[in-house]
């Protein structure tokens, strides 16, 4: 351990990791979003395409008509997917509301939702003209569900946070088994209202603490940088080096849910 720790460098005030990430966040995007346009013309240009093609071959419409209906369909997913969102958006909040926790002075898991920094905050509010409510879509509402649902009896709870001093107690804390950390970030940090928590600030601290059960970090992770779960050792962990979508991360949340289970350590 002491040979580790004089390996260690502050890996979030390096420029050249911070160059690094960058430039992998920007072709990742870049992949995603040219990955996205692709697969989003095929599938519901497939889908309009038929569509159109039977409204003029079997009902003999104009084009006009059929061009409409091809219109149609695309506003038809968009409302969908809009839908979808405040859906879970408004489970989630009514699940956190009533159910935030259980069993919570015995051994058990840490859901963290992290209020997001001032620049992630700004960018959210002049995009969809709308205050951020924290990430309400990346799977808090699956894992709630899966406990209070559970067969066993697993004991949880919810925290909100916005600062550093209230995320190290609970990273520290021998009581908490299971960490889900859950907001913006990198692999190496968290992003807070008020200051980024860099795991490399309490490596000592995490290293002598009992190793989690479980560490996930749901939000974007980075290429180069030390992870909470590279300091602390976890039996299993979910923190990858790149960025990561809601979408997605309700898979994996709900891919690691499955594989805690299967091998009982929920």
């Amino acid at each position: 351990m002491e040979e580790d720790q004089k390996k260690d460098s502050n890996d979030c005030n390096n420029k050249i990791f911070h160059f690094i990430n960058f430039v992998g966040l920007i072709v990742y995007f870049g992949i995603m979003l040219f990955a996205g346009i692709i697969l989003f013309s095929i599938v519901f240009g497939i889908i309009s395409g038929v569509v159109t093609f039977f409204i003029i071959i079997l009902l003999h419409l104009s084009l006009l008509i059929a061009s409409v209906v091809f219109f149609g369909v695309w506003i038809a997913v968009i409302y969908y997917v809009y839908h979808w969102i405040n859906k879970v958006s408004d489970k989630t909040k009514n699940l956190i509301l009533n159910y935030s926790e259980k069993g919570s002075d015995k051994p058990h898991h840490a859901i963290i939702m992290a209020k997001p920094g001032p620049k992630i905050h700004k960018i959210w509010k002049w995009t969809f003209k709308r205050e951020r409510e924290e990430s309400y879509l990346s799977g808090e509402d699956l894992i709630i569900e899966k406990f209070q649902h559970s067969a066993k009896e697993i004991n949880y709870k919810v925290y909100e946070v916005s600062s550093k001093e209230q995320v190290i107690p609970l990273i520290l804390d021998k009581n908490i088994t299971h960490l889900w950390i859950f907001g913006h970030g990198s692999r190496n940090r968290v992003s807070l209202e008020k200051g980024n928590l860099c795991y490399f600030e309490i490596r000592n601290e995490v290293r002598k603490a009992f190793p989690k059960v479980f560490i996930g970090q749901y939000h974007c992770n980075s290429l180069i940088g030390k992870s909470l779960g590279d300091y602390n050792n976890p039996q299993i962990q979910d923190i990858t080096r790149g960025p990561r979508m809601d979408i997605l991360l309700r898979l994996s949340v709900k891919i690691k849910l499955k594989e805690l289970e299967s091998k009982d350590l929920l």
